[in-house]
């Protein structure tokens, strides 16, 4: 199984309508969202890009709350203010924002997880800390580099595959 992973999203309706572009004729319909969402609209944007399941956090960015969680709901996706912690096909998962720049570390460190995503910094990442997987898919916006930058990740392979569009 293959999971779009985004971060940094920024209100960016150019990313959403590429993503949507992009995702035609590919077999990945289940996201993360790694936070700055901003605001709420861009759920419906995610739906419209061809998602069918998103698990998504909070970033120090995200406006009204409250209707962020709302539009996650009325989706049947998972939306979580610091940590958001799942399970996909064994695949142990937590997302945390990165505003807490030693947290997403830690969280790997701990060897309770297989794969640990972050955002916030706008920059991709991607290292092995013993068995767990630490990435960081950049910024989707594309405002500080002018390129939008996500990854894909084969939960079956522990592969990443690093993809970038310019807008």
């Amino acid at each position: 199984m293959k999971i779009l992973i985004i971060s940094d999203t920024h209100d960016n309706k150019a990313f959403f309508k590429r993503l949507g572009e992009w995702l035609t004729d590919r077999e990945l319909d289940t996201a993360i969202h790694a936070g700055d969402h901003i605001s709420p609209f861009t759920i419906d944007w995610m739906g419209e890009a061809g998602i069918k399941m998103l698990y998504g956090v909070l970033g120090n960015n995200d406006g009204e709350v409250k209707l962020l969680y709302k539009k996650y709901s009325d989706k049947n996706w998972i939306l979580k203010d610091l940590i958001n912690d799942f399970e996909i096909d064994g695949v142990k998962i937590a997302v945390n924002h990165g505003t807490m720049t030693e947290l997403p570390r830690i969280l790997a460190e701990s060897g309770r997880y297989d794969v640990v995503v972050y955002g916030h910094t706008h920059h991709k990442h991607l290292e092995w800390i013993g068995n767990t997987l630490l990435l960081n898919p950049g910024e989707a916006c594309g405002y500080l580099t002018g390129i939008s930058t996500y990854m894909v990740l084969d939960i079956n392979k522990m592969e990443v595959e690093e993809v970038r569009l310019n807008l």
